[in-house]
């Protein structure tokens, strides 16, 4: 059972035993202060009400030609269809023109990841996406104005200092491939780019 559920049962038999005339016969039922605590304590842990601040989407150019290749893209993700109910804040990587990155099928896209592992052609489980799903870091929302407390990786693995990303540049004939190398803050959710090459 989630929290949401045991916290609306909670208030449920709070407002059945307020609404009953023999509330003093019925107080065996009402949650005693230190489970009530407990539960909040639970959804504290991980969400809080404030108003997150979003960092700008940005784009950068990898080759050195002045024209943007790829932009760190910042907006909302709605999973109930608009309801407001779930949903995240995530930034990500979309490719601008033709322009590929590296990705490991059925994997998020940090992912353990060398120079020699890109490649003009490459083999499965490794494959060049254009599709803007290149999801690096996300803030979830809980629900009652409450967001996470942190951004999180988009990773199945542990968290590294920094992560490598394979780039492929289709632009007037000429392919180049290229990499990044970035850093996220776990705390405002900030991309930076603290390395970048041509191969």
């Amino acid at each position: 059972m989630n929290i949401k559920a045991i916290l609306l049962f909670t208030f449920g038999c709070l407002l059945l035993l307020i609404s009953c005339d023999k509330v003093d016969e019925m107080t065996n039922e009402i949650p005693n202060e230190d489970e009530t605590s407990t539960m909040d304590d639970l959804v504290d842990s991980t969400c809080m009400v404030y108003t997150p601040i979003i960092p700008e989407t940005s784009e950068f150019d990898i080759n050195g030609d002045s024209i943007a290749d790829f932009m760190i893209k910042y907006d909302f993700a709605d999973y109930d269809g608009g309801n407001g109910v779930s949903g995240a804040h995530q930034g990500r990587l979309v490719p601008i023109g033709d322009n590929q990155v590296l990705r490991e099928s059925l994997a998020p896209l940090l992912f353990q990841l060398s120079l020699d592992d890109i490649q003009a052609n490459v083999e499965a489980p490794l494959r060049w996406t254009d599709g803007s799903s290149n999801t690096f870091v996300t803030l979830e929302y809980c629900g009652d104005d409450k967001w996470a407390k942190n951004w999180s990786h988009y990773i199945m693995t542990e968290e590294a200092s920094s992560y490598l990303i394979g780039l492929k540049l289709l632009n007037d004939n000429l392919n180049e491939l290229g990499w990044i190398e970035i850093e996220i803050s776990n705390i405002d959710g900030t991309i930076s780019i603290i390395d970048r090459g041509i191969l």
